[in-house]
């Protein structure tokens, strides 16, 4: 847990900018791997992409 007197509203942003980060790599990197595609699993990576992006509202929703 942040504590108030540890907290920086530019945390808001900087989280915002990695999530993007992860969200594209996973996306330009990886859900077409060719090994990621033999083990039929690009469903799993579209899906944490999906996951990632509620985190993403969930933290853009902070600044409200």
């Amino acid at each position: 847990m942040v504590k108030d007197e540890d907290w920086n509203d530019g945390y808001i942003l900087e989280g915002l900018d990695r999530l993007h980060i992860v969200m594209c790599n996973l996306s330009d990197h990886l859900i077409e791997h060719p090994a990621i595609v033999k083990a039929e699993a690009s469903d799993v990576i579209s899906h944490a992409i999906e996951l990632l992006g509620t985190v993403y509202q969930t933290v853009g929703s902070l600044d409200d």
